[in-house]
């Protein structure tokens, strides 16, 4: 039933005509729908829609998979519309299967290059605060990602966070991550690395190894993630930047 706000806004329904709010507050209406379930799910005339339902749902499916390989990884890594960004490249790489009719197709059957140097958090891309060099070695033999990144001078190969006092004592530590997905059977395995705290300054770094673990031998689809974690140092502890500008994350294998 409508009914007046205290802007004297009709929200609700009036002989048919539904009163809303939109993003923004702005004003809508319109005719109420005459579809109903049961319409959509048997028509003949939604065919169609029900071919295009089922696709969406394996995109979104695929999509979730791929955050879902991300469980450990801490805050502030991932932007607000990183599912969004996703999704648009499971439906592209779902459109590429020529396998299956349609309404069947599945992002399986793509071109996973798709999601080369995707980046988690478009606020931070990876080559962006990142200058040093870095590879990964895939070894399925063996089972293994080896996240490898060359001795490197921090204050050259990163870009620092902005907005710090002078007196900020600045770390880093590498997130690395190997996971290996089961599209069919919606599963994943990961294995996540972090290399202790460094410090932000202009002595070199050790060369960086983190090895990932998954299956020896596995010959399903697996995904390599490389990202940065900042925190200040106080008192002696590490406290996390919250700072979804600086905290990159990227797929670097694919």
């Amino acid at each position: 039933m409508a009914k007046i706000t205290t802007d004297k806004r009709i929200r609700g329904t009036v002989w048919n005509t539904t009163y809303r709010a939109t993003t923004g507050n702005k004003e809508f209406s319109g005719n109420v729908s005459i579809l109903d379930k049961e319409m959509v799910e048997t028509g003949a005339k939604f065919d169609n829609t029900r071919r295009n339902n089922l696709e969406f749902k394996a995109a979104a499916a695929s999509a979730k998979l791929l955050r879902d390989i991300l469980e450990g990884v801490p805050p502030f890594h991932i932007d607000n519309k990183e599912y969004p960004r996703m999704l648009g490249i499971m439906i592209k790489m779902l459109r590429e299967d020529t396998t299956n009719t349609w309404g069947e197709r599945i992002p399986l059957n793509g071109d996973f290059s798709h999601l080369d140097n995707f980046d988690y958090n478009k606020k931070a891309p990876l080559s962006s605060v990142m200058e040093a060099a870095h590879s990964t070695v895939v070894d399925r033999v063996a089972g293994t990602l080896t996240n490898n990144i060359p001795s490197f001078t921090p204050i050259l190969g990163l870009v620092k966070p902005e907005g710090l006092s002078s007196s900020a004592v600045l770390y880093f530590r590498f997130i690395a991550l190997g996971a290996e997905v089961d599209f069919t059977a919606n599963t994943v395995n990961t294995d996540l690395q972090f290399t202790a705290y460094l410090p932000y300054d202009a002595n070199a770094t050790a060369l960086i190894n983190q090895v990932q673990t998954l299956t020896a031998g596995s010959t399903l689809p697996w995904f390599g993630i490389l990202g940065i974690d900042w925190a200040l140092q106080v008192s002696g502890n590490y406290i996390p930047l919250r700072n979804i500008a600086s905290n990159a994350l990227s797929m670097v294998v694919v």
